[in-house]
This record gives C-alpha cells, structure tokens and sequence, in this order.
C-alpha cells in the first residue's frame, strides 16, 4: 500500500511542481498543480468527445436489412416526436396571430425564439444527419419566415415532418440522390 503512494506521489507532475515550488515559491507549486489538473480535466474531456463523434460516426454508417444487417433505428419517433411537432405548429400559429396583429407580434417572436431552441435541441439530441438537402430546407424555411405574407404559411411544420420523413426513408434519399446525379450529368453534357 505504501509502494502505491510513492509512486503516485514521485510522478513527473509532482516532481514539475515540487521543481516549481522551489523556484517560484508556493504559489509556483499551486499555479503548476492547477495546470496539471486542468490539463488532465481537458484531455479527459477531449477523449469523451473523440469517443461520442466515433460512436456517432459508426451509428451513421448502420447496414440495412438488404446486406444482411439489421434495421437501422427509426428517428423521431414516440411522444417527443409528437409533443415537439404540438410545439411547431403553435409556433405557426403564433406566426399567423403575429401577421394579423402588431401588437403580439413581440411576444410571438419571442415565443418562437424559444420553440426554436426546444426544436433544435430534439433534433440535436435525435442525432439528425444534416445533410445538405436538409440544412437547404430549413434555410428557406428561415427565409421565408421572414418575409411578410410568407411568414403566414405552416413553412416550420412542414419542413419539420420533412426531416422526419427523409431522416427515416433511406429509399426515397436514395432516388433523391439518384435523380440529383442524373441531372447533374446531363447538365455536364449539354
């Protein structure tokens, strides 16, 4: 047992720190004993970090039930799917009722602040693949919001039920993407 305390008290970081102490006082001890444990704190969060983006990664690259794998998990799904879509069409409600009156036209758009940080959130932590086709739609979504007749349109409610339907149909991505190479190559050629 005391062969552990030796150890663990004669390490290289002890040693800098008793090497600063000697230099620079207790305070160079403290200074160089805090920055080893922050630099401990830093790297075992960066290894968290590296490890969820790598566990994330694998989970994006999920085999379909064709090349023998099992289903990937369907996104949003079950009542949170439900409560966040009652929450996006209040919002466009809040839109229409914003449109009609200058008076509630504040406290719809700060409500709105706040649906969209609850939206974004769920689809955070839904782990939605943002791929191109998606960021596109949710920008002239925003776009659209902001321009004065437009804003009256359910623009939020659709687009977050055509994230739903593209974040779950890997068939229809696949044409999508299919017909976008199609088009693609006959623009090269004419």
């Amino acid at each position: 047992m005391p062969e552990k305390k030796k150890s663990k008290i004669f390490n290289d970081g002890n040693a800098r720190i008793l090497r600063s102490g000697l230099k620079g006082g207790v305070g160079g001890a403290a200074k160089q004993y805090a920055m080893n444990k922050a630099n401990s704190a830093i790297d075992r969060a960066a290894q968290k970090t590296a490890a969820e983006i790598a566990k994330r990664k694998s989970g994006d690259q999920e085999t379909s039930v064709e090349s023998g794998g099992s289903a990937p998990k369907k996104k949003m799904t079950g009542p949170f799917f439900y409560i966040v879509l009652v929450f996006v069409i209040i919002e466009d409600l809040l839109d229409i009722i914003a449109g009609l009156s200058v008076i509630l036209a504040f406290t719809a758009t700060v409500t709105s602040l706040f649906i969209t940080f609850i939206v974004f959130t769920y689809l955070y932590l839904e782990k939605i693949n943002w791929e191109s086709r998606k960021l596109v739609m949710w920008a002239i979504s925003f776009i659209m919001e902001l321009l004065p007749f437009f804003s009256m349109l359910p623009t939020y409610t659709i687009i977050f039920v055509l994230t739903r339907i593209l974040e779950n149909s890997p068939d229809l991505n696949k044409k999508l993407n299919e017909a976008r190479s199609q088009n693609i190559t006959r623009t090269k050629r004419g």
